[in-house]
Order: C-alpha cells, then sequence, then structure tokens
C-alpha cells in the first residue's frame, strides 16, 4: 500500500470511492474541492492509498495555506467542511494516518486540522494526533421516514415537533410562493448579507457564489429556493446535493418578515422535494455546544444527532496565546485552534 498525492491519473480512483461510500457528504467530492479552490488561498494536498493493482483504497482530503505564524493544513477549510480518513482497509488507514503524521509534523506547520465526519461508522479521526480538541453537534433529519416519499408531507410533517408543524402552517398560510430559482444569486447574496449583518456575523466571501454556480450542477449539484410575497423575495436557501445528502446551507430571511416563517416554509417545501427525490439524510450542519437557540431550531424538525470533534495537532504552542482576530486575519476561512482554549479569548 502506497500513498500519492492526488493526481489526474488517481482522480477518477477518487471519484469511484467516494461515489461507493454513501456515507459520504459532498465535502468529499473533487467538485467541492474545485469549489474551495476558487474562495480560499493556499493549496489542495488531497492523499490516496493505492494498492499494488493501482487502486484507490482510501483518502483523505486536505488544504494547506501559509500565514505570518507558520502554515495552516486542514481537512477540510470553510466553516467546517468535514474531513477525515476514509479506508476500505486497515493497511489504507495506516498509511494515511501515517502521511498525515508526517505532513503536520514538518517543521513550518503551525497547527494541522482534521475535522471529523459524522455519518460514516467512524468518523475519520481514529488514531489522529489531537493536542487540542473542539466539538461540534451534527444534527440531521432523516428523510425516508414512514409516509416519505409515497406521501412526503404527511410522513414528514408527522416526524416534527408540533412547535415545527406550527412554524410551516404559520408560514403557508401567509400567502407566499416558493420556487426553485437556481440563478436568483443575487436575490440569496443579499438577503444574507442582510441576515448575518442583522445578527452581527460575518457573511459569505463574494467568491462564494461564483465558485458555487462554476463548480456544482444546477438542480442535481445545488439548488437556490426563494420565497416570494408576490414578486419581492423575502426568504432564501441554498441546498447542497450528493449521494443520499441534502445539505442546508445558507439559509437567508428579510429581517421584519421572520416572525411570518417564510423559510419554515421552504425548509419544508425543499425536505419534501429531496424525499420524493429519494434522499435519505437532511444535513442541518453542525452547532456549536454554546448556540443554543439554534440547536433547538433545528431539533424541532425531527432531527437526529451526533457529536464531532475537530482533532488539532499543534506545532508550536505560540498559537495558544494568539486572539481569534488575529488568527482569523491571519488564516482565513481555515481552522486554526479552537478559540474557547486560547489564552487571549480567556
Amino acid at each position: 500500500m502506497r500513498v500519492e498525492r492526488l493526481s489526474a491519473t488517481t482522480e477518477p480512483g477518487w471519484e469511484s470511492f467516494v461515489a461507493a461510500h454513501r456515507e459520504l457528504p459532498v465535502y468529499y467530492t473533487l467538485a467541492y474541492r474545485d469549489l474551495l479552490l476558487r474562495m480560499v488561498d493556499g493549496a489542495a494536498e488531497y492523499r490516496v492509498a493505492v494498492a499494488s493493482d493501482g487502486a484507490v483504497k482510501g483518502i483523505l482530503p486536505l488544504f494547506a495555506r501559509g500565514g505570518p505564524y507558520g502554515e495552516v493544513v486542514n481537512s477540510l477549510p470553510f466553516y467546517g467542511s468535514h474531513g477525515g480518513i476514509v479506508a476500505d482497509s486497515p493497511a489504507a488507514h495506516t498509511a494515511l494516518l501515517d502521511a498525515y503524521h508526517a505532513r503536520a509534523s514538518e517543521p513550518q506547520v503551525l497547527t494541522a486540522t482534521v475535522i471529523g465526519n459524522p455519518f460514516g461508522s467512524d468518523d475519520g479521526l481514529a488514531g489522529l494526533r489531537a493536542d487540542a480538541v473542539d466539538r461540534r453537534v451534527a444534527q440531521y433529519t432523516p428523510l425516508d421516514v414512514p409516509g416519505a416519499p409515497a406521501d412526503p408531507g404527511g410522513g414528514l410533517m408527522a416526524s416534527y415537533h408540533q412547535k415545527a408543524r406550527n412554524l410551516v402552517r404559520k408560514g403557508a398560510g401567509q400567502g407566499f410562493t416558493v420556487t426553485v430559482e437556481n440563478d436568483a444569486w443575487a436575490v440569496l447574496q443579499r438577503i444574507h448579507e442582510e441576515t448575518m449583518t442583522a445578527v452581527g456575523r460575518v457573511p459569505k466571501p463574494d467568491s462564494f457564489y461564483a465558485a458555487v454556480a462554476a463548480t456544482l450542477l444546477p438542480g442535481s449539484g445545488y439548488r437556490i429556493y426563494v420565497a416570494r410575497e408576490r414578486s419581492e423575495p423575502v426568504a432564501a436557501l441554498l441546498t447542497l446535493y450528493h449521494g443520499d445528502f441534502v445539505e442546508y446551507f445558507m439559509p437567508a430571511i428579510v429581517h421584519e418578515h421572520r416572525v411570518r416563517q417564510p423559510l419554515s416554509l421552504i425548509i419544508f417545501q425543499a425536505m419534501t422535494d429531496a424525499a420524493r427525490a429519494g434522499y435519505r439524510t437532511w444535513n442541518w450542519g453542525g452547532t456549536w455546544l454554546t448556540q443554543d437557540g439554534l440547536y433547538q431550531f433545528k431539533r424541532r424538525w425531527g432531527t437526529q444527532e451526533r457529536e464531532y470533534r475537530y482533532a488539532t495537532a499543534v506545532n508550536d504552542s505560540s498559537v495558544e496565546r494568539r486572539s481569534p482576530a488575529e488568527l482569523t486575519a491571519a488564516y482565513p476561512l481555515y481552522f486554526a485552534y479552537p478559540f474557547h482554549l486560547l489564552e487571549a479569548a480567556g
């Protein structure tokens, strides 16, 4: 078993490997790699474990970028994109583990972080060096519930908490129309930026929208749902699709319409469409353990949950004395170190 940097020769094997593992969300695809290459600084350093007959037996997606305090390695960057080793044999896993540790231990590396995948039989972190650990809760809604997809509305609605059902009914009674508008990038961006500004958070970069449009296929790779009151957009949602998964990737709602629940109506419509199309899992994404309000909102949509980890190898302990602002500015869209463990944050 040997480990190689991914090349044009092994890319077809990577894609076949990912297609054969239904537990892998979109983050493991090469289309998502290409999306990241259009948005984040640094380089893709994907690794493959290759058997003697040339077959790909294991994969590890990696990105790395330099900065003022050293190099940061991520699997993967950009808002907690899942990484982790996926292997078909212990030998492939061990080979990739050794290759990762060698890369993470290079003297110029400040930190290296792998974000576990909560949807497989293991999270891809077994045996990884973890000098610092951060935790998230993965929340997801099974779409293959009794009554779906034969009757997605009834089956899904019955799986929700009463409060979520009430939100959907309220949104349905407001006269909104929900349509799929896969070219509505300007609408999505405008409402997203308004949403994030209203809650004091940083919106996704301008490059994100063009990157998705250039690398994922409309309809099968992504969808943009828009809720309108007459012709005026009041909410939008970007969803991504791969294998069994639908990713709840970017919700956006005009602030003054929040109480009228157009986004809840969109979510229900998007879930119903996905169940009819045969998707099995609606992934709400990771939630910080401190985000109680967001956690409770997602929890009411028939969700199940699993905890997953960020495993960070630290080569230079000076990172612990940096502030969150310093690390964010030095390594935008990368994970350098758990903010709650920084001395400057304490």
